[in-house]
C-alpha cells in the first residue's frame, strides 16, 4: 500500500507531531533540545512560516504552524524536510552517530483556518499541556522551559518567536487576562469543551442563535462522552463546527 499523499493548505493553520526513532529519548539533552528550536526558528523564516506553538518532549514533538500564502516550494513537506533533515545531520555530527533519528513520516493531525479559534484553544492545550498530561513525571507547562508556554509567562524571547501571544490575546482578550485564563485552561487535565463553547462569542460570526440550534452542544458532548475512544481529535473534529464550518481535518 502506498504513502498517502501529503496534503497542503495555503495561509492556514496545521498540528504536526513526530516521534524519534523506536521512541529513543534522542531529545533527552538540553543542547540537542535548543538546537532543534534553533533550526525550527531559521527555517520558519527562510520559508516565511510562522510558529504558533510548540513542546518538545524527550521523544517526541509537536508544533502548531501557520503556512505562508504561496505555494510552490513552501508546502509543509519541504518545510517539514528541511527542518527534520538539518537536525539529523547535525544531531549525528554532535553525537558520532549514523542512522535515523525520527521513527518514519511526520504526522499532520489537523487543517484549519486561522480564524478556527475554539478548534485552535482546543490543539493549543492538548500541545502546550502534553508534559502535564504524562503518566511518568508529569510537569506543568510553566515549569517545561521546552513548550512555547513556558516562555510567554516567563516573558522569555527565546528561538523560535512565536504568534502564541497574538493568538492568546485573540482568544481571551474579552475576558480581561490572558495569559490568566490560558494559564487556567492549561491547567484542567479534561477542560469541559462543551462549557467554553457555548460561553464562546462565535468568532467571526454573526449566526449565534442559529448555529446554537444546529449544533446541538449537549448531543455532541453525550457523542464524546459515549465514545469508547475519546480522543483530542474527536473533540476538535466536533467543536470545530461551531465557529466555522469549512474547517478541514486530516486524521
Amino acid at each position: 500500500m502506498g504513502r498517502r499523499r501529503r496534503l497542503h493548505i495555503p495561509n492556514a493553520i496545521v498540528h504536526i507531531t513526530l516521534k524519534c526513532h523506536d521512541s529513543a529519548m534522542l531529545l533527552l539533552g538540553e543542547a540537542d533540545k535548543e538546537l532543534y528550536l534553533a533550526i525550527l526558528d531559521e527555517t520558519a523564516r527562510e520559508m516565511d512560516y510562522g510558529v504558533v506553538s510548540f513542546c518538545l518532549q524527550d521523544n517526541h514533538l509537536h508544533h502548531i504552524l501557520e503556512t505562508p500564502p504561496d505555494i510552490e516550494g513552501h508546502t509543509l513537506s519541504e518545510f517539514m524536510f528541511r527542518v527534520l533533515n538539518r537536525f539529523s545531520h547535525r544531531f549525528n555530527q554532535r553525537h558520532r552517530r549514523t542512522g535515523t533519528v525520527w521513527n518514519g513520516r511526520f504526522r499532520d493531525t489537523a487543517w484549519m483556518s486561522r480564524n478556527q479559534l475554539l478548534a485552535l484553544e482546543i490543539l493549543l492545550w492538548y500541545v502546550e499541556a502534553n508534559t502535564w498530561r504524562r503518566r511518568v513525571r508529569p510537569v506543568p507547562p510553566w515549569e517545561w522551559p521546552w513548550c512555547s508556554a513556558y516562555r510567554l509567562f516567563h516573558d522569555r524571547t527565546e528561538q523560535p518567536a512565536t504568534r502564541l501571544q497574538d493568538y492568546v490575546n485573540r482568544l481571551y482578550r474579552a475576558r480581561g487576562d490572558p495569559l490568566g485564563e490560558f494559564r487556567d485552561l492549561l491547567s484542567q487535565q479534561r477542560p469541559d469543551w462543551s462549557k467554553r463553547a457555548r460561553q464562546s462569542r462565535f468568532i467571526n460570526l454573526d449566526r449565534r442563535t442559529e448555529l446554537a440550534v444546529q449544533h446541538d452542544l449537549k448531543h455532541l458532548n453525550e457523542s464524546i462522552q459515549s465514545a469508547s475512544q475519546r480522543s483530542w481529535k474527536l473533540e476538535v473534529a466536533r467543536y470545530s463546527m461551531l465557529a466555522q464550518p469549512t474547517i478541514q481535518l486530516v486524521i
